[in-house]
C-alpha cells in the first residue's frame, strides 16, 4: 500500500492536490494505480486534457459507467457518461415546448430541480444516477442534460466542467417577453390530483394554479415582483456566463423561441433532428408541434376516480363527496395532455369524444379497458360528466390566458424606475454577450428588447 501510494503520488503531481481526497477515494485509487498512472502519462492524457482545471484521472473511454460509484466518479473527475447533447438556457424560453417536442422525437431529458438545494458533488451523483438510470430503460434512446440553472459558488464550476464535449442547444428569447414570462408563470395551488363523480367540474379547476413565487401566490399576475426576477441570476438572464462554464462545449446551435412556435415549429424541429441526429417528426405530427404546449400547465394531469358508490350520489347533484377515493374498487381515469402521456396506460379518448378535444386526452390502465367498452350505461354517464369536465377545463384555459400581462405593460413598469432599467441593461450585457457574438441577427428581430434599449439610450441622453 505504501508503495503504491508513492507511486501514485509522484504520478499524480502537478496534475491533482492529493491531500483532498479521504481515505476511502485514496485506497480506490491505489487499487487502480496502474492503469490511473497508465493514462496520466498517454499522449492522449497530455493532448486533451493537460490544461484542463478538472482532469479525469482515469482515462473515461475504458470506464463500466454502470459499475462506477457516482461519487468516485466525481472525485476521479469523470465527464458525465452517455450523453448525446446539452441543452443549455435560461428559464422562462419557451423549454416546456422544445423538451416535449423532443421526447416526441426519442429524446430522453436529464434534468435535476435540486439545483437549489444540494451542493455540486450530490448534483453530480443525481445527473450521473438519472443517466445510468434512463440509458438502461431506454435503450438507444437519445439522452440529453438539461442545463438552466446557473451558480458561481463553492464547486458548481467542476460540476459545469464535468459536462462533456457535446454538441449542444441554446435556447433564447426576447428578455423582455422573459421577464413577462416570470411574472405570468403559472405556479401549482391545489396539489390534490384526485377527484370523484361528485365533484363540481368547475370546483375542481377553481384553485389549481396562481401566479408569483415562493410564499407570495396570487390569483393575478404581479408586475411588482419583477426586480426579483431581475435578481435572480441563478434562474435568469445568464445564458453567456453558463456557455463560459460549460468549459468543454464548442458546437452550440442557437434557437429563438419563435421558431418553435405554430407552423414553424415542425419545420424547426425537422433541422434539429438532422442536425443532432435523433427521429425526424412525420408530416402527420404538425399539428402536435403548432399547439401552444404550456396551454394547460398544473391544470393538468387530474385523476378522475370512478367508483359503484358514487353513481346514485348523482342524483342528488354535485356534493363535492371525495370519500369514496379513499375506498377500493374504483377506476382511475386520467385527464391529462398528449404532451404527459404516460406509457403504461392506453388513450381512451375516442370512447367518449366523437370531436377532437385535442391536446386533451383520456387515458386508463389496460386492465380496465375491457369493464369500460363492456359496460355501456357506464360509458354514458362517463360520457356525460367527462363532456361537462372539458368544458369546464377548456373554459379556465381561457380564463386563465386572460390574466397574462403583455410585454407593454413590463415596458410601462420600466417607464419611470430609472434605477431598474440600468440594472437590467447591466444585466443583459453579461446574458448576451456570447449571443451577440454569435447571432446578433437574432438580438435584432426582438421588437421589445429594442423598445428598451431605446428607453435607456434617452436615460444616456439625458445625462449629456
Amino acid at each position: 500500500m505504501q508503495k503504491a501510494f508513492e507511486e501514485l503520488y509522484e504520478a499524480l503531481d502537478g496534475v491533482v492536490e492529493m491531500g483532498r481526497f479521504n481515505p476511502a477515494v485514496i485506497q480506490a485509487m491505489v487499487d487502480n494505480k496502474d492503469s490511473i498512472i497508465s493514462w496520466i502519462q498517454s499522449s492522449a492524457f497530455q493532448e486533451k486534457y493537460a490544461k484542463h482545471p478538472y482532469p479525469p484521472l482515469m482515462n473515461p473511454e475504458m470506464i463500466n459507467y454502470e459499475k462506477m460509484p457516482p461519487r468516485l466518479a466525481w472525485e476521479l473527475n469523470l465527464p458525465l457518461p452517455y450523453i448525446d447533447m446539452v441543452f443549455l438556457r435560461s428559464h422562462g424560453c419557451g423549454s416546456t415546448g422544445l423538451t416535449a417536442f423532443l421526447k416526441k422525437c426519442g429524446g430522453v431529458e436529464i434534468y435535476c430541480e435540486e439545483f437549489y438545494d444540494v451542493d455540486a458533488r450530490d448534483l453530480y451523483v443525481s445527473a450521473f444516477t438519472r443517466i445510468i438510470n434512463a440509458k438502461a430503460a431506454g435503450g438507444g434512446a437519445f439522452i440529453y442534460l438539461l442545463v438552466s440553472d446557473y451558480a458561481f459558488r463553492g464547486d458548481y464550476q467542476k460540476y459545469f466542467a464535468l459536462i462533456p464535449q457535446k454538441p449542444a442547444i441554446n435556447l433564447v428569447r426576447d428578455p423582455v417577453e422573459m421577464l413577462k414570462n416570470y411574472i405570468c408563470h403559472r405556479r401549482q395551488v391545489d396539489f390534490g390530483n384526485l377527484f370523484n363523480l361528485t365533484c363540481s367540474p368547475s370546483e375542481v379547476l377553481k384553485n389549481r394554479v396562481g401566479y408569483g413565487f415562493f410564499m407570495n401566490i396570487k390569483s393575478l399576475p404581479v408586475v411588482d415582483s419583477l426586480p426579483f426576477w431581475i435578481h435572480d441570476k441563478m434562474m435568469c438572464f445568464h445564458d453567456s456566463q453558463l456557455i463560459k462554464s460549460c468549459i468543454n462545449i464548442k458546437d452550440i446551435y442557437q434557437i429563438d423561441m419563435k421558431e418553435i412556435i405554430g407552423d414553424k415549429a415542425r419545420d424547426t424541429m425537422v433541422k434539429l433532428a438532422k442536425y443532432f441526429k435523433i427521429k425526424i417528426p412525420k408530416d402527420c405530427d404538425k399539428e402536435f408541434f403548432a399547439r401552444r404546449v404550456a396551454d394547460f400547465q398544473f391544470l393538468l394531469p387530474l385523476t378522475l376516480y370512478v367508483h359503484p358508490l358514487d353513481f346514485q350520489k348523482l342524483k342528488q347533484g354535485f356534493t363535492n363527496d371525495l370519500s369514496s377515493c379513499n375506498l377500493k374498487g374504483g377506476i382511475p381515469i386520467t385527464i391529462t395532455t398528449c404532451y404527459e402521456e404516460q406509457k403504461d396506460k392506453k388513450d381512451i379518448t375516442k370512447i367518449f369524444f366523437k370531436e377532437s378535444i385535442n391536446p386533451v386526452v383520456i387515458l386508463v390502465e389496460e386492465q380496465y379497458i375491457q369493464e369500460l367498452s363492456q359496460n355501456v350505461n357506464l360509458q354514458k354517464l362517463l360520457k356525460e360528466y367527462l363532456g361537462q369536465f372539458v368544458k369546464a377545463l377548456f373554459a379556465k384555459k381561457e380564463e386563465e390566458r386572460a390574466k397574462i400581462l403583455t410585454p407593454d405593460d413590463i415596458l410601462e413598469y420600466f417607464q419611470n424606475r430609472k434605477f431598474l432599467r440600468r440594472k437590467f441593461e447591466q444585466a443583459l450585457e453579461q446574458h448576451l454577450e456570447y449571443l451577440q457574438q454569435k447571432r446578433p441577427d437574432i438580438i435584432k428581430s426582438w421588437k421589445y428588447y429594442a423598445k428598451f434599449k431605446a428607453m435607456c439610450a434617452e436615460d444616456k441622453s439625458d445625462m449629456k
